[in-house]
C-alpha cells in the first residue's frame, strides 16, 4: 500500500529529476566560461569555474537525497561569488548581474519558511552594491565586447529562467495530476475509491439510464490472510482489481468499496444482459490462473450480488439489495452471482 510519505516520496523524485536538469544546465555554462576566460587570459575566473564545475558533480549526491534547501543555498552562495568576481573583472556593464535576478525569482519554488526572504533581500542588498559601486566597464574588454557579453548574460539568464520555469510548471502539473488521482482512486489496488464511485453512482441514479449495481466479495479471503499473510491478501486484491477492471471497463465502473468488497456499476439495457454480464465476470474470474504466492497455489473465486440501481427508492437501498443478494450467494455455495430481482420474484 503507498502510504503519504511513500507519496512525498514520489513527489521528491520529480522535484530531484528537475534539479538535476538544472544542475546539469549550470555546471555546462560554467564549462562555457572556463574556455572564455582562457581566451580572456583571467586565471583567477578559470580557476573559480573549474571548482564549480568540480561542486556540481557533489551537488548530484546532494540532490539524489533531496537536500534540495542546501542545493539551493550552495549555488545561491557560489553564483553571488562569482557575479562578484565577474563584474569586479569586466564590468557592471557586462551583465552578469543579471544571473543575481534568478534567486528571488525562484526562492519559493525550493525555499520554505521566513529565509526566503532573506534570500530576497540579500539578492537586493547585493545587486545595489555592485550598481553603486562597481565599474561600468573595464579595460578587460572593448566597448564592443562588453555590449556582446551583456547581450550574451541577457539571452543565458531568460534561457535558464525559461527552463526552470518550465521544468517547475511541468512537475507542478504532474504532482497535482497524482494528488487528483490520490483524492480519487484506493491506493492498494488503483481502482476508484468509494466516495469516486458513489460520485458515479449519482449520476447514474439520476440519469435515468438502465444500471445495475454489482456487489462482489473475494470467497474466503480471510482464510488467505491466515494461511499466508497480509502481504499475500495485498497481492490478492491487487490481481482481483487488475482483472474486474478489465472486464467491467468496457459497461461501467469498478470500485474498491472496502476490504475484500469491491462495487461495480454496470450499464446494461435489461436485468437478463446485467445478470449474464455478472456471471460472465465471475466464470472467467474462476477459469483464471491461480495466484501463485511463496510457490504455494492460491485459488481465488469471487461471489456476487447484483440489483438495479435504477427506480430504486435510493442509492443506498439499491446496495443493501445487493448486498443482500451476495449474502445468500455466499450460504449457498459462493463463487455464482444472485439477483435480488429474481429472488423478489421467486419469492412473490
Amino acid at each position: 500500500m503507498e502510504y503519504p510519505f511513500k507519496q512525498l516520496k514520489k513527489y521528491n523524485n520529480l522535484i530531484s529529476i528537475d534539479l538535476q536538469k538544472i544542475n546539469k544546465i549550470i555546471a555546462l555554462q560554467h564549462v562555457m566560461w572556463i574556455f572564455i576566460f582562457t581566451v580572456l587570459d583571467v586565471p583567477l575566473m578559470i580557476w573559480a569555474n573549474i571548482v564549480t564545475v568540480a561542486l556540481h558533480f557533489a551537488y548530484s549526491k546532494l540532490l539524489a537525497h533531496h537536500q534540495f534547501q542546501l542545493f539551493y543555498f550552495a549555488v545561491y552562495l557560489q553564483t553571488s561569488i562569482h557575479i562578484i568576481l565577474a563584474t569586479n573583472f569586466m564590468g557592471w556593464a557586462a551583465g552578469f548581474h543579471y544571473y543575481l535576478l534568478l534567486f528571488p525569482l525562484l526562492v519559493f519554488i525550493v525555499v520554505t519558511g521566513t529565509i526566503k526572504y532573506t534570500v530576497i533581500a540579500s539578492s537586493a542588498g547585493l545587486y545595489l552594491w555592485l550598481y553603486h559601486y562597481s565599474q561600468q566597464t573595464t579595460d578587460l574588454l572593448s566597448g564592443q565586447m562588453t555590449e556582446i557579453f551583456h547581450f550574451v548574460n541577457f539571452i543565458v539568464f531568460l534561457f535558464v529562467l525559461t527552463f526552470i520555469s518550465s521544468l517547475y510548471h511541468r512537475t507542478r502539473v504532474k504532482i497535482a495530476t497524482q494528488l487528483e488521482n490520490l483524492a480519487t482512486h484506493d491506493t492498494l489496488t488503483g481502482l476508484y475509491n468509494r466516495r469516486t464511485m458513489y460520485e458515479e453512482l449519482e449520476k447514474a441514479y439520476s440519469g435515468g439510464q438502465e444500471s445495475y449495481v454489482l456487489l462482489l466479495d473475494i470467497d474466503d479471503f480471510k482464510k488467505i490472510n491466515d494461511n499466508y499473510g497480509h502481504e499475500c491478501g495485498d497481492k490478492v486484491l491487487v490481481q482481483t482489481a487488475n482483472s474486474l477492471h478489465q472486464k467491467v471497463k468496457v459497461s461501467g465502473y469498478i470500485s474498491r468499496w472496502g476490504g475484500e468488497e469491491f462495487l461495480a456499476l454496470i450499464y446494461r439495457e435489461n436485468e437478463y444482459e446485467a445478470l449474464a454480464f455478472s456471471r460472465k465476470i465471475i466464470s472467467e474470474m474462476s477459469e483464471e490462473e491461480a495466484f501463485t504466492y511463496d510457490k504455494s497455489t492460491v485459488n481465488i473465486t469471487i461471489t456476487g450480488g447484483l440489483a438495479k440501481l435504477t427506480n430504486a427508492a435510493s442509492i443506498e437501498d439499491a446496495i443493501k439489495m445487493a448486498d443482500q443478494a451476495m449474502y445468500l450467494g455466499k450460504q449457498s455455495g459462493k463463487n455464482q452471482v444472485v439477483c435480488w430481482q429474481e429472488l423478489s420474484e421467486k419469492n412473490a
